[in-house]
């Protein structure tokens, strides 16, 4: 898996190739072939076709590419889709069907981003100006990643962190930690924005001093 923000060139190359008569799973096979994984290959292929989440995953899932991996990852196949719905939350696309998904999707955009908000409140600009960039293209991970960095760099209140857990609940960072596995190594394949919930999450536990949020 690659960053989410390095994503964009291979949307264009994926736009590109389609335009010059590439089938789609040769475009599919093209991207694998440069180190894209299976969530990147969904999230590349639903953003430069603009065809749903869904399609997008069913697309991958069922491409030549991707054959010898399909046994495997019908097992995962919900958790993969998941994924790709809480990247959506995060800021990495959107969602427009089932109406449920698209219910939740917006419910957990507008609390992540409320709760981001209220953390930010008061602290000065000149700390916030990657907050507000990220916050201004709809890009909640960033958001919280850019906030989880002042933090680190201020000793600020419990308050603080507390808010960082409740959004950080919202926007599925947590959940998706689970979905990566335990014993991810940060900085492997793990997002920067997963990276920052795990700290969040440790450093709200040492000072409640019990366990770890839970998810929702």
């Amino acid at each position: 898996m690659i960053d989410p923000s390095a994503r964009g060139p291979y949307v264009e190359l994926t736009r590109a190739w389609l335009a010059s008569g590439a089938r789609e799973d040769e475009v599919l096979g093209r991207l694998r072939q440069r180190g894209l994984g299976k969530i990147d290959c969904i999230a590349v292929l639903h953003a430069a076709t603009g065809m749903s989440l869904n399609d997008a995953k069913r697309a991958v899932h069922y491409s030549p590419a991707w054959a010898a991996r399909r046994e495997q990852d019908d097992a995962l196949g919900v958790s993969l889709l998941r994924a790709g719905f809480i990247e959506c939350v995060l800021g990495g696309g959107t969602v427009d069907e089932p109406p449920e998904l698209v219910a939740e999707w917006r419910d957990r955009q507008n609390r992540g981003g409320t709760q981001l908000r209220a953390a930010a409140a008061g602290l000065p600009e000149e700390a916030l100006a990657g907050f507000h960039e990220a916050m201004a293209d709809n890009e909640l991970g960033a958001a919280f990643v850019a906030l989880v960095t002042v933090g680190q760099q201020r000793d600020l209140p419990d308050l603080y962190w507390d808010l960082l857990a409740s959004a950080a609940e919202a926007l599925c960072l947590y959940e998706l930690m689970d979905l990566l596995g335990a014993g991810e190594r940060p900085g492997d394949d793990a997002w920067a924005d997963v990276e920052a919930a795990r700290f969040v999450r440790a450093r709200v536990a040492r000072t409640r001093g019990s366990g770890p949020p839970e998810s929702g």
